[in-house]
């Protein structure tokens, strides 16, 4: 099933009362996800090339292949084995395919989630409103889909439902990600299989290579 997601303006939030754990469903499918940003530093306008535009997810349960695509330096695709405790970064570098190897680790919660009681319909999705607040009582924001488990708990552990509108901080970046396209479907297991021929290296050896 397809179905296609026209935000035409993101509206005020307000937050709803979650449902209970019991209703929520894995998703299976594929989601497509626009970049947009919010707030860049004094300094960091320039960067943007090399900052996400688009992204791709292939989530079934807790499997998760994320490619995400930059005006400058290409694709970069992490996948998330569900029966692995690593996640694997597969891009370019120096003209060369590798991978880098990491260890699978949930990012601690910084958030306090509150929800109130708004949501909204678009198509057949049903979308709630949350507020995630920072440490410094600013706010981010996100509309989720409660039917569905959140995929991205490693990223996002704040999070319970899927979200398909929602805000990140990451390095003083703000940015928005949009759901465009929403594909419900089965997926091949293939999209979560760990490549064998490309090279394999850490943390250690990219800094090297770096510098």
């Amino acid at each position: 099933m397809r179905s296609k997601l026209a935000w035409a303006s993101l509206p005020v939030l307000c937050l709803f009362t979650a449902l209970p754990m019991w209703a929520q469903k894995a998703f299976e499918g594929k989601i497509t996800y626009a970049v947009t940003y919010l707030d860049l530093p004094d300094g960091q306008v320039g960067k943007k090339v090399v900052l996400p535009v688009k992204l791709l997810a292939f989530i079934d349960g807790e499997n998760l292949r994320v490619q995400q695509y930059t005006s400058l330096a290409g694709e970069w695709t992490i996948i998330q084995p569900a029966d692995k405790d690593s996640t694997y970064h597969c891009f370019y570098l120096l003209d060369e395919r590798v991978m880098l190897k990491r260890a699978r680790a949930r990012r601690p919660a910084r958030y306090r989630v509150v929800e109130r009681d708004d949501q909204q319909e678009w198509e057949q999705f049903q979308l709630t409103a949350h507020r995630l607040q920072k440490a410094d009582g600013g706010f981010l924001t996100a509309w989720l889909d409660t039917r569905y488990q959140n995929p991205f708990q490693l990223y996002l552990p704040e999070l319970t439902y899927l979200p398909l509108i929602f805000e990140l901080e990451r390095g003083g970046v703000t940015m928005r990600l949009t759901a465009v396209e929403v594909y419900e479907q089965e997926l091949d297991p293939s999209y979560f299989q760990v490549p064998d021929n490309v090279d394999v290296i850490n943390d250690e050896v990219l800094l090297r290579l770096l510098n």
